[in-house]
């Protein structure tokens, strides 16, 4: 073939796609978890009416700690150590041996490779109820092992403080930046009449070579829940705490950021300001079911998801990451839901918002927990309840789109609940927390440890926790919705094969990962691929490139959705010795190359050489796939 001829080839390559694309749901459906295993479960030896879920994750292990035991695994979910709470507690120290602990949470500091442990202890258990004295306990691991040493500290509550009362603490939070530890815990007189929130503020550095150390105490009469960011910036200054303040004032709802600043030892705690949404209320109105109304399947038994407390909370990029149950509609709540947030630390103002929801108030959300990475991928954990399913474990991703918003990816599978759950009849306590943190190891992994319900004889459902991880390559936008969610098309299809001024239709371009309506045919905008051996494309997203190989025969390659992901398309290249009488070649050998677990290249060659064919056209041909037909 001449060079004009050549020419004339690469110019007539033509993509098709075929089938309409119309009528898409709107829901993202469930996909399972990629790995995950059980970390604890109540049985009947071991119990615990609630129990939430604290753990962590570090470089070598996972880290969970119940209201019942303590489970180090490794992170195939091999058991490396594991022990009833109060034991792990007592081991530390034996001023602890008198304690009956509850309450724990567990975080790991990436910063400077230390876990990071607090409970409460009440610490003379068998005494008359309003002569019981409560200890806040707390702990730091002297390495990232956590079945190594660690240096603990007990800080009785009555002792510490302007309050007068013998407290009794209710709920504790844990943050951390670079120069503080800081706990958030609610206290309660035994007499259940007067109450404050303290944030317990110690310095880290004094904490980690475990020296003594005194916190800086900040009381508030009007709070019940205040929870510490977990900073994850090394340069930050401040250690920022956020709260939900009110929820419904004139038809707004607001959070109060605070922040404690200053030299270590002489901190103060600043106003930052409120940051501002429609309202919700803050818990469901009917005090009959103790703050909760979630269905379950299986009878009429609810189950609580108490109130509007912000459950999690994290600094990164300058930008606080909020999430919190709410219930809605706020005059009228039928449901809970999931509300998470982006805002500005210097300034409180809200950068982002966004809802877990169902509007027809079949299923509820609560007990979120959430985590960021570098690429400010969004991923939460939380459970979700309705009258056909158990209490289940579940997680959402979102991505920043090309927008400037964020584009909601397909809802994930923790773990499916297995029973129905009841503990009392009036007041049937779940949770009150899930974790959802970043592998310190894997900038990409996200892990989530949730609770979800399970048989057990002779009971009527207990609980367990279970391990789940999601990275963020397998959350891509890797299906037809999401891809529209992503960049912010119609998600009943309506423009899946308008083409812009390029000519090229949208499918095509979420075939070929490319951007949608008139996008740079040469860049996805949205997931740049690597190059793994080396060939002239710079880059794995854009047209089908063809050449002339050495051989005499003509080559496509181009980027493929792998079908195992059932990505909703097909692919298939075809020849022709005239435009317009297209065919498949059998002859023709394909050659594939795994990019990532969603990605594929490939590059298909002609069985005829240009000796062969005076003239020889290709072109690749992407299809609707038949299961979905119609389906669009």
């Amino acid at each position: 073939m001449n060079s004009s001829l050549f020419r004339r080839f690469l110019t007539s390559l033509l993509l098709v796609a075929s089938g309409l694309s119309a009528h898409a749901s709107n829901a993202l459906a469930g996909v399972p978890s990629s790995f995950g295993f059980q970390a604890v479960s109540e049985t009947a030896l071991l119990g615990s009416p609630v129990s939430g879920a604290a753990g962590a994750v570090g470089p070598a292990h996972v880290f969970s700690m119940q209201e019942t035991e303590v489970h180090v695994q490794t992170k195939d979910g091999a058991s490396v150590l594991r022990q009833k709470l109060d034991v792990w507690w007592q081991a530390l120290n034996p001023a602890f041996a008198a304690a009956d602990v509850s309450q724990p949470h567990v975080i790991y500091d990436s910063s400077s490779q230390r876990w990071i442990a607090i409970a409460a202890a009440r610490v003379v258990p068998d005494s008359a109820w309003d002569a019981r004295t409560f200890a806040l306990l707390v702990a730091v691991s002297q390495g990232s092992d956590p079945t190594g040493a660690w240096r603990s500290w007990r800080f009785d509550m009555a002792a510490i403080g302007s309050s007068t009362f013998t407290p009794s603490i209710q709920s504790l939070t844990l943050g951390y930046n670079k120069k503080w530890i800081a706990v958030g815990a609610f206290v309660l007189d035994t007499n259940y009449r007067t109450s404050v929130h303290r944030t317990l503020v110690f310095p880290k550095a004094a904490a980690l070579a475990g020296q003594a150390i005194v916190p800086r105490i900040f009381e508030d009469d009007a709070s019940t829940s205040i929870t510490p960011v977990q900073t994850f910036d090394a340069n930050e200054e401040r250690l920022y705490l956020v709260q939900s303040w009110n929820s419904n004032v004139k038809g707004s709802g607001y959070l109060r950021v605070t922040a404690i600043q200053g030299a270590v030892g002489a901190e103060s705690l600043v106003e930052v300001g409120y940051p501002k949404a429609p309202a919700w209320a803050a818990n469901d109105n009917d005090t009959d079911s103790f703050y909760g109304n979630a269905p379950q399947l299986g009878g009429t038994d609810l189950i609580a998801t108490y109130d509007d407390r912000v459950q999690t909370a994290v600094f990164r990029d300058g930008s606080l990451w909020v999430a919190q149950t709410v219930f809605l509609p706020a005059a009228n709540p039928n449901r809970s839901s999931v509300q998470w947030w982006r805002v500005a630390a210097s300034s409180a103002e809200v950068q982002q918002r966004g809802l877990i929801d169902d509007e027809t108030g079949a299923r509820s959300h609560a007990f979120p927990s959430l985590a960021v990475n570098g690429d400010e991928e969004i991923f939460i954990g939380y459970n979700a309840f309705s009258a056909t399913s158990y209490a289940g474990a579940y997680g959402k991703m979102f991505v920043p789109s090309n927008g400037g918003g964020y584009a909601p990816m397909p809802e994930v599978v923790i773990k499916s609940g297995e029973a129905y759950f009841l503990k009392h009849a009036q007041v049937n306590p779940w949770g009150p927390n899930t974790v959802s943190c970043l592998d310190p190891s894997d900038g990409d992994r996200f892990w989530s440890l949730q609770q979800y319900s399970v048989p057990l004889a002779d009971t009527t459902g207990a609980w367990a926790t279970w391990w789940g991880t999601a990275s963020a390559p397998n959350l891509s936008v890797n299906s037809l919705d999401a891809w529209r969610a992503f960049h912010e098309l119609p998600g009943d299809g309506a423009l899946d094969l308008d083409s812009g001024s390029d000519q090229v239709s949208n499918l095509v371009k979420y075939a070929l990962n490319i951007a949608p309506n008139s996008g740079d045919l040469t860049r996805s905008g949205a997931v740049p691929l690597a190059n793994p051996d080396g060939t002239t494309l710079a880059e794995l997203s854009g047209l089908p490139a063809a050449r002339k190989e050495s051989s005499g025969r003509f080559s496509l390659t181009y980027l493929r959705r792998k079908a195992v992901n059932s990505p909703g398309v097909s692919y298939q290249v075809q020849f022709s010795d005239t435009p317009g009488r297209w065919v498949t070649n059998p002859a023709a050998t394909e050659h594939v190359l795994s990019i990532d677990p969603i990605w594929e290249r490939v590059k298909v060659t002609d069985s005829f050489s240009v000796a062969e064919k005076k003239s020889r056209f290709l072109q690749l041909k992407v299809n609707v796939s038949e299961e979905f037909s119609g389906g669009f």
